[in-house]
This record gives structure tokens, sequence and C-alpha cells, in this order.
């Protein structure tokens, strides 16, 4: 029987015992300790499940699970994979334009070189010798003088024409010729007074080659130059021969930004500042080049150009043989001012005239100034203007042809 307390007329149960109290509590949540460690189980195993099917067959997995997961997660999904193969049909579209582009692009430059070719083809035979066709197709191990020496012609061509032009822009700005030659080549009187225009040759000569033993030209900002190998400077020959005036003369082209450089420096160099105003009345030309980055758009210029190009090539060629300038190989030399004229190394402008059958002797004949260019087995003559009587020689160009037998 409970024991009942009895506290100011009312009854009471007894306490109960605190172990009882603790087992009970204990009994009821065993239950729940029982029901939440089979839930981790289960839920382990599934984990543990899901992880084996992603290593058997991740794509599966991946497509059970968006079937199974959230929906507009999968229509995302198959919406983005929609899209992908819009993007490859699209893709496929447009390499094949590509190659149809391609295939017509191959069919215009084949065109084109056609053309070229037939163009120069045209030019050799109306113009024999005038041109750089005979040096397609080059490879450096073929190289001979004679490569050289086509070379070498095309540039006295250029130094010609532009001496020509400069003369008449003399004559017709009422420049005295004579004084004009005096100025260039003092004590060398003229004989005749079309004997103007080898003076005016032998200055644009002058200037454009010279040193033109150099590999830098002597300017500091061609310095790289130095250290280029023959093979170097064939590809650059190779490559600036076939190059128009559009590409060389281009400031945003890098490639020829030596060649832009060493163009304007001749330029300031030949055509100086009262040249260039006698001759178009201000020297807007002369500020262009030396403002840069640009070059002038005249037909003045653009001779120049021409000029300065075919001398560029010449030397790149001229160092393209083997050796450079070492022993055995190109080389430059100077004959000294009086020595005795050598019809074996110069060849005189005076040939051919009445008056000089009867000035012959070479005890005569001196030098006043020359240059020549030696490749092995050939020798690049001097043409110069002779004088008689303690006279001298006057060099006009060292282009002349002359194989050494």
């Amino acid at each position: 029987m409970a024991l009942r307390l009895v506290v100011h007329g009312h009854a009471k149960k007894a306490p109960r015992h605190p172990c009882r109290i603790i087992s009970k509590r204990f009994g009821r949540n065993r239950v729940r300790v029982r029901s939440c460690r089979r839930d981790c189980w289960c839920h382990s195993r599934r984990v543990f499940g899901s992880i084996a099917n992603v290593r058997r067959d991740p794509a599966g997995a991946a497509r059970d699970a968006a079937a199974a997961g959230n929906t507009a997660l999968s229509a995302h999904a198959e919406e983005q994979r929609h899209l992908l193969k819009t993007y490859q049909i699209t893709a496929r579209k447009l390499e094949a334009e590509l190659r149809t582009k391609d295939a017509e692009l191959d069919r215009a430059k084949g065109s084109l070189d056609a053309e070229l070719r037939a163009e120069r083809a045209m030019e050799v035979r109306l113009h024999p010798g005038r041109t750089l066709a005979s040096l397609d197709e080059l490879h450096v191990s073929g190289l001979n003088p004679t490569h050289f020496l086509t070379a070498l012609r095309h540039a006295v061509k250029s130094i010609r024409s532009f001496s020509k032009s400069m003369l008449s822009s003399m004559q017709a700005a009422g420049w005295d010729l004579t004084a004009a030659a005096a100025a260039v080549h003092p004590g060398v009187p003229l004989r005749r007074a079309g004997d103007a225009k080898f003076v005016f040759e032998s200055y644009v000569a002058m200037k454009m080659f010279a040193n033109f033993h150099r590999r830098d030209f002597n300017f500091s900002f061609l310095d790289e130059r130095e250290f280029y190998e023959r093979r170097r400077f064939f590809e650059e020959f190779t490559e600036l021969k076939a190059a128009p005036a559009s590409v060389f003369l281009d400031v945003r082209n890098g490639r020829w930004s030596g060649f832009g450089k060493f163009l304007r420096a001749k330029y300031l160099s030949l055509v100086h500042a009262r040249m260039e105003t006698a001759f178009f009345g201000r020297q807007e030309q002369r500020g262009i080049v030396s403002a840069g980055p640009g070059f002038p758009e005249s037909s003045w210029f653009a001779e120049f150009a021409e000029m300065a190009r075919r001398v560029w090539l010449l030397h790149c060629l001229f160092y393209a043989f083997d050796g450079g300038e070492e022993e055995d190989g190109a080389s430059i030399f100077q004959v000294r001012t009086g020595a005795r004229f050598a019809e074996v190394y110069m060849e005189s402008v005076n040939e051919g005239r009445t008056e000089d059958a009867f000035c012959t002797a070479a005890e005569d004949r001196t030098v006043g100034f020359t240059v020549f260019l030696y490749l092995p087995g050939i020798l690049a003559q001097c043409q110069v203007l002779i004088s008689y009587a303690a006279f001298h020689f006057m060099s006009i160009l060292f282009l002349m042809v002359y194989h050494q037998i």
C-alpha cells in the first residue's frame, strides 16, 4: 500500500525514487535512438550506393539524378544540350563556308601569280635586263656572281633614272649646272656640257653607296644587322624583292622598320634643304621625312624609294655570298687618288668620242676616286669620266659589269 502523507488535511503520494525515474525515461528514448540509428544506416547505404553508381556509370547516374531531382534543373540541362547541338551545326556550316572561301582565295592567288608571271615575262621581252625576274625561285645554295650582276644592273638603272630626274629639276629651277657640278667634284673641269649628268650620277651613287661595305651602313639603328648570317640576308632579299612599295612604305608594317629608317637617312643626306626648296618651292617632303612616321606620296619620293630599295637589295645579296667580307669572299676595295687608269678594272664613259682618239696614252690618265665590288671570280667595274693633261678621273658609278678571267 502506498504511503500517503497528510499535510494540513490533504493526502499526497510519496515521491518516487530517482533511479526509477531515469529508467523510465531511458525506456521511452530507447525507441527513438533505435529509430535514428536505423535512419542513419539507411541513408548511409543510399549515399554509398550512389557513389558506387557514379563510379560505375557517371553519365547514367547524372541522368538518374536529373530525372529524380529538380525538374527546373533538368529542363535547363536539356535546353543547354539543344543549344550545344545548334552551335555544333552552325560551326559545321561556318567551317564549310571557310573551306569554300579558302578554295576561292587559292584560286585567286593562282590567277594573280599567273598574271604577274605573264607581266614579268612581257616586261623581260620589252625591256631586257630591267627586272629581277631572272632571280625568281632562287636559293641561297645556288647563288653565283651572275645573280649579283643582275641585281647590280637593276640598281644602276634606278640610280641613273633618279639622277636624270634630279638634273631635269635643276634645269627647271634655273640652276647653273656647271657650278653645281663643280661643287660636287671640285677641280674636275667638264669637257662637254652634257658631261654634267655624269657628275650628278656620281653624286647620287656616292651618297647611296656610302658605307656599303658595312653590314649596318654605319647606322646605329641597323646595328643588329652586324649579327645577321648570310641566310638571313638572303631571306630579306627574297622577301623585299617581291614586295610592292605599298608594303615596305607602310609604317604599320614593323617588318621593314629598319629599311624605313635607312630610307629617311639616305633621303636627308642626298636631297638637302636648298635643293628641295629650289625644286618644289618649299621643304614639305623633307619635313615629312624628318618628322615621320609617314612618307611623302609624291612621284619624286616614290622614285627615290625605289632606288633605295634596289640598293638595299644589292646590299642583302652581297652579304648572302659565302665569306661576306672575309678572305676569299665578297669584299670591297678602293683605288687611291692618283692611281693610273686600268682598263681591266675601269670603263670610261668617254669611249668612242672622236676628240678622245688622240688622248689614249695610259700615262696621261690618273684616277680621282674609284670603288670596286669584288666577288669570287667576278669584279664589278667602275665607270669614270676621263680628263687628260693633269686632270683626274671622276668616279661615276662602280656598277658596270666585268667578268674576271
